[in-house]
């Protein structure tokens, strides 16, 4: 088995099989894969080949994580606040397109207030991929019970 084929195993088994890290750990390995078998038909006199090998593939693996890995890790935190943090009522104030798109869907900065029950209101921005929903709006928000302003929308 070459280096490349343990890249998917080992992430899945660290991160759960979460699709998106999935397919971007299968590229990967796919590209390790070719990258180590252009390195084994090198010739001997080719030692520079080596260096620009490796440097190829840290930035693929750079780059790559750089673009797709802050939704990514947004989306855990996300889920984290949903399993452990508390439900408190709120209101969406407004919403801005921050521009950026994710499958042509954009990420969008909502700016809330949130109203629990046994402390005075607050207001804290909550950045997520979605569709806008109008401001005024009374949702379910889930507050971190450590961190007040690590706020997410109730999924």
């Amino acid at each position: 088995m070459g280096l490349g084929a343990l890249y998917v195993p080992l992430f899945l088994l660290a991160f759960g099989t979460d699709r998106t890290i999935f397919w971007y750990l299968l590229g990967a390995s796919i590209v390790a894969q070719f990258v180590v078998g252009i390195y084994r038909m090198r010739t001997a006199e080719d030692a520079s080949f080596e260096m620009m090998t490796m440097i190829t593939v840290v930035l693929v693996v750079v780059i790559t994580g750089a673009v797709f890995g802050p939704p990514y890790l947004r989306d855990r935190e996300a889920a984290r606040l949903n399993v452990e943090g508390k439900e408190v009522p709120a209101t969406i104030l407004g919403v801005e397109d921050t521009g950026n798109r994710y499958n042509s869907t954009p990420e969008l900065l909502y700016t809330v207030e949130v109203v629990p029950p046994d402390a005075p209101a607050y207001r804290v921005t909550i950045k997520t991929i979605g569709y806008p929903v109008p401001g005024g709006t009374s949702v379910t928000v889930v507050v971190d019970p450590s961190d007040p302003q690590n706020v997410a929308f109730k999924q």
